[in-house]
């Protein structure tokens, strides 16, 4: 071969591995606009603390506060004893809730114990409502979040909380989750407050959303974020940002669900610097080590 045949090779490969480059750059461009068009439309519609579906309490034998609350049975010791330092989905009288369960040992509350004599356990603290622009989204699953106690210096409610939390949609156009809550202590949610309100008479139904102001009297994060990744029917899956902070004069100033991971991430920098140690909490299935990196650093464009 002459230098001249060597040449026309050697473009002819240039030419044809531009060619091929230029097609899935085509291709990547084509699949992500269907990507994008097919994106569902999520809204936070409202996060409701409604007395006339009355939370029901239980109580440890020790716990003196939540007058009428019932005790705790052996029926509550197994869900919570199955669900310790858990965010889940159970079943409970035939209804099902997301359960926030902050029972158990961590490094910074070594004195907890689950013993439950000191627990208070609610089921219907709160409805959070979400409305779908279109029957295409299968189920939602929590894969990452964070917590900042506004009563405790922007402490962390602890990083060893593991997320199991999945829920079917099946192509319904909405979702209300409603919020179950066990705690021995400090909380995210001022349950003692929720506990008085229903106890008084009230039957005015609160949206955070719309009563901002009150939010303080029954929220006791300072700023909470989830990451929520929705599957459609088309296997495709999309990512959402739900992010809540409440002033220090107990006002909600900040409710936003937007498209992807980027405001999770940026919120949970921040929170990292308030709190002076890491924050987030995972999926059980989290993927540690490079995969699990690299899978996170591509969903950015979810």
């Amino acid at each position: 071969m002459n230098i001249v045949e060597m040449f026309i090779s050697i473009f002819a490969i240039i030419l044809a591995s531009l060619s091929l480059v230029v097609s899935l750059r085509s291709e990547i461009f084509t699949k992500k606009i269907r990507y994008d068009k097919n994106r569902p439309k999520v809204t936070l519609k409202s996060i409701t603390l409604d007395p006339n579906k009355p939370p029901i309490f239980y109580k440890g034998d020790l716990k003196r506060s939540y007058g009428k609350a019932k005790k705790i049975t052996d029926e509550e010791r197994k869900i919570l004893s199955s669900t310790l330092r858990k965010n889940t989905i159970i079943p409970y009288n035939g209804k099902t809730y997301m359960l926030i369960n902050l029972c158990g040992q961590n490094k910074s509350n070594e004195n907890i114990k689950p013993d439950y004599k000191e627990t208070i356990l609610a089921f219907d603290v709160l409805e959070i409502e979400m409305e779908f622009g279109n029957n295409r989204i299968s189920e939602l699953t929590i894969t990452e979040g964070f917590s900042l106690s506004r009563v405790n210096n922007n402490k962390s409610y602890g990083t060893d909380i593991k997320l199991n939390v999945n829920i079917p949609i099946n192509g319904g156009n909405s979702l209300i989750v409603p919020l179950a809550y066990a705690t021995n202590d400090d909380s995210s949610l001022k349950l003692e407050g929720i506990y008085d309100l229903v106890t008084s008479g009230c039957k005015e139904s609160i949206d955070f959303l719309r009563a901002r102001k009150e939010a303080g009297m029954y929220i006791g994060f300072s700023r909470s974020a989830y990451l929520l990744r929705f599957e459609t029917i088309d296997d495709d899956d999309y990512y959402y940002t739900l992010f809540l902070e409440v002033d220090n004069d107990g006002i909600l100033v900040s409710s936003k669900l937007h498209n992807g991971r980027k405001l999770f991430d940026k919120e949970a920098k921040k929170a990292r610097r308030l709190a002076g140690d890491d924050v987030v909490i995972y999926d059980e299935h989290y993927k540690k080590g490079l995969k699990g990196r690299l899978e996170r650093y591509f969903n950015h464009r979810y």
